[in-house]
């Protein structure tokens, strides 16, 4: 009898792979084998997030620097500040990752918070953009452009 054991590499899964998170997007989080697998049934106390939401057809959602410089105007982000949950999305961004960002928050709020928080979008609000800017230490001169959505480009930018 084989085994069912398949390895999905992170930022190069296969579409087969990809297609069980089409509703809800794959998340990446910390941990992990480092973690020491650490018993997650202690309640931890909230920590604010910004959360990247990338890609078209499947998105992935990733935790990145609670910085102005992490937004750029190519995808979705996501402030999460537990009461509050702030919609970004880049000028440049497409329908269709909108659409998945307000699934991943919808999910969150629902999910994690048991409908007791709030979706703001600070693009169509003043007073909500400065509240948001001011969460990552101000508003930058001018927002970073888009960046390609597919893994190979975001590995040669880094190098």
């Amino acid at each position: 009898m084989g085994s069912n054991h398949h390895l999905e590499e992170q930022m190069y899964e296969g579409e087969k792979f990809l297609s069980y998170f089409r509703k809800t997007g794959v998340e990446y989080l910390p941990g992990g084998i480092e973690s020491g697998f650490n018993d997650v049934t202690k309640p931890k106390p909230f920590t604010a997030r910004l959360m990247q939401v990338k890609g078209e057809r499947f998105p992935r959602v990733f935790n990145v620097d609670m910085v102005a410089d992490s937004v750029n105007e190519g995808d979705v982000f996501l402030l999460d500040k537990n009461e509050i949950i702030y919609f970004w999305p880049g000028k440049s961004c497409g329908v269709t990752e909108k659409v998945k960002a307000l699934e991943v928050a919808n999910n969150i709020r629902k999910s994690e918070r048991h409908c007791k928080c709030e979706i703001v979008y600070p693009r169509e609000d003043a007073t909500l953009d400065k509240e948001f800017w001011d969460n990552l230490g101000g508003m930058p001169a001018s927002i970073n452009p888009p960046v390609p959505d597919d893994a190979a480009s975001m590995d040669d930018e880094d190098q």
